[in-house]
């Protein structure tokens, strides 16, 4: 049952938690929307760019919600974790995030966060963020007890990695918003509301 003028297009706790913490009332729906089967259609274009494919994926994510759900606003968000021209997903298992973070260990890469707002299946707000992550040398004895205490949330991140909590120790230096590398740019999110007369001035 829907309540509230707004929808949040994920069912991702890290972005349901923030939001809720800066107090906005809302409703969450899975868009439920193949983002492999769309990001591999999307890398066959000639021109394709990883920034634009973040953004891509959110307003799909969007778009999907909004045909159910016109009348309310619509938040969608995306991110893509880029390294050495190779894009990084969410891990399937343990073995699958061991390899992930050997690869970024001791690298920088690019984490690309995307959201949008969509009225009536059209998109009204978008924002990018791209935020710098330095991963420090770190021994194969952390990252296997890293991977160990994080077993039962190792698949709900992009490589793994959870910022807001032990995830902190794998970096050695981050250039960027801490909201937006949780998923969602908080602050531009929030001014727009403002704008659009969602939340209070």
């Amino acid at each position: 049952m829907i309540n509230h003028k707004i929808i949040l297009a994920s069912k991702s706790s890290i972005r349901i938690n923030i939001l809720k913490n800066a107090g906005l009332h809302f409703d969450s729906v899975d868009s439920m929307i193949d983002e492999r089967q769309i990001q591999k259609k999307y890398q066959e274009n000639i021109q394709f760019r990883v920034k634009d494919l973040a953004l891509t994926l959110a307003e799909e994510k969007a778009m999907k919600v909004s045909e159910k759900y016109p009348e309310q606003l619509i938040i969608g968000c995306d991110q893509i974790l880029e390294c050495d021209n190779e894009i990084f997903h969410k891990p399937r298992d343990t073995s699958n995030a061991l390899t992930d973070l050997k690869k970024l260990k001791g690298k920088k890469h690019n984490l690309i966060t995307s959201n949008v707002c969509v009225l009536n299946s059209r998109k009204i707000w978008q924002h990018t963020e791209i935020s710098k992550m330095y991963m420090r040398d770190f021994t194969d004895e952390f990252i296997g007890s890293y991977v160990t205490s994080m077993k039962n949330k190792i698949n709900k991140v992009v490589a793994g990695y959870e910022i807001e909590g032990l995830g902190i120790q794998l970096f050695k230096k981050i250039d960027g918003d801490f909201f937006s590398i949780q998923g969602i740019s908080l602050f531009q999110l929030l001014k727009f509301l403002r704008q659009a007369g969602y939340i209070k001035k």
